[in-house]
Order: structure tokens, then sequence, then C-alpha cells
């Protein structure tokens, strides 16, 4: 049967020059469409869709790619893919509606950013979480790149569910769920958070703040939430320690998101039950 299937996937971004395909770079969507050659997909019958570009640096626990593709092709895909290096193919479903898109069908999406204390103007955790729920009420972020304030005034508009700030050991995660996220967005409202000094309204903060983003290897994908709920396939140490053998990562942050991952009640990742 040649019906539309989604893959879920993880990778790590240290070994890749982002997401979307870039001439003479190593890339997950050239690998993807590599591999889609070598099982005798037809590309521009497939439509491939995917759930999410992540730039160069950025990793994914659960990045979702859906295309048609043969029965008889599926294993020869997904063992293709899974022969690349720092790419691992977790978990599928199988006979999805036409109409299925990897990217605009889905509900929200999770990101975490892996961060050190040290790195914080202000030590005071509960002003940092206090500060980050404004800010996920804002709707209009476009004060979070350089020209905000050049006209036109334009407008950035997205839909935030909650930014939160969580204390893991001697670790922040900063945890933003979203509808969808512009280019660079996480990074930098990380980089916002960071800099802000203690006790400063939100307007002040943005007042002093001097653009900037933080740095993509400690930001992960970590969960895509669609009306259809997939079937969990593999534990979460399995598939971080599997995506994540050969990484530049440190260990204590592979330690960090491990912790973060087993608390359920915090995300819904494709590792919990919900």
């Amino acid at each position: 049967m040649n019906d539309r299937k989604a893959f879920f996937i993880s990778y790590d971004g240290t070994l890749f020059h982002g997401f979307q395909v870039q001439d003479d770079l190593r890339t997950v969507q050239k690998e993807v469409l590599e591999c889609m050659v070598e099982s005798a997909v037809e590309i521009n019958e497939a439509r491939l869709t995917y759930s999410g570009r992540t730039d160069a640096g950025v990793s994914a626990l659960w990045q979702t790619i859906s295309f048609f593709l043969r029965d008889e092709a599926l294993h020869g895909f997904t063992r293709c893919l899974n022969s690349r290096k720092g790419i691992l193919v977790w978990g599928l479903r199988e006979r999805l509606p036409y109409e299925f898109h990897a990217s605009r069908s889905a509900i929200y999406r999770d990101y975490i950013y892996i961060d050190t204390t040290d790195k914080y103007n202000c030590p005071d955790i509960s002003f940092l979480q206090a500060l980050s729920k404004i800010m996920a009420r804002m709707n209009n972020y476009r004060f979070l790149y350089k020209d905000w304030r050049t006209p036109p005034y334009g407008s950035d508009w997205r839909m935030l569910y909650f930014i939160r700030v969580l204390p893991v050991e001697q670790q922040i995660i900063i945890h933003v769920r979203g509808e969808g996220f512009a280019w660079n967005m996480v990074r930098r409202i990380v980089d916002f958070l960071r800099k802000a000094k203690c006790r400063c309204e939100l307007n002040e903060c943005i007042d002093k703040w001097v653009p900037g983003a933080a740095e993509p290897q400690n930001l992960f994908l970590v969960g895509v939430r669609y009306p259809i709920a997939p079937k969990l396939i593999v534990e979460t140490s399995r598939i971080i320690n599997s995506t994540f053998l050969h990484t530049r990562i440190k260990s204590s942050v592979l330690s960090a998101l491990k912790s973060f991952l087993s608390i359920d009640l915090l995300v819904y990742s494709p590792y919990s039950l919900a």
C-alpha cells in the first residue's frame, strides 16, 4: 500500500548544518532525501513535510517527517536512515489522512534549553519564572529582533502556551511550548532571560536588552503534539544514548535532559503516556 506515513526521528544537531537542505553541507533533510532516493521513492510525488526546521547545532528528540511511501519500501528507508551517523528513527505512524501535514497539523511544539546558572545576571529563579510568565502572554514578539524599532513597525505574532524556568540540579531548563516559532526565537528568549536584571519591569528589561541569541548546542526540540497519538516504541534513555552516542554535547547536559524528560507532568513528550 502506498499511503502517507509519519516517521518520528531524533538527531544530534551538533553533527549537522541544520535541518534544511544546503548545498555541499550535511543536513538532516538531505540525509532523509538521500534515503528516499535509495528506497526508490519519487520525491515529487512523496510530498515530504516535516514538523520544523532546526538551526545548525540544534538537536531534536522528536522531529516528524511525513511522506507517501509504499509498504515494501518501509524497512529499506528506515534501515538507511538509521545507518546515518547521529540519526535515529524511533517511531512510525501509518495510514495517516491524505491531508496530514507534519507542520500544519501540529497542535504545538516543545523546546527546552539546558543552561547553567552562571550565565544569568539575576540568580533569583522566582524572578525569572515571574518574568517568563509575563512574556508568554505577550503574543507579539517583535522586540526579540534587532530591527524591531525600525519602521515599518511590524508584528511577529506567535501563540506561546508558556515559558517555564525550571531548576534541575545545578542547571536551569527553559521550557517553551508554542504553536510555532520564528527563527532563533527560543534562543533569543533564553538570551533575554540571561541578561535581565533582578526586579526590573518587563518594559525596562526590553529597553535595556542588547539583542542576541544563546548558543544552539543546548537547544532541543523535544516534542510535537498531534491529535493522533503515536505508539510509543522505545524508552527515553535508549533514544538519547543511541542518538548522541558520538556526540560532542557534554555528558552533564545529557544527564539533565534525561532527568527533565522523566518528569511526565512537565511536558507531553514522546516518552510519556499522555
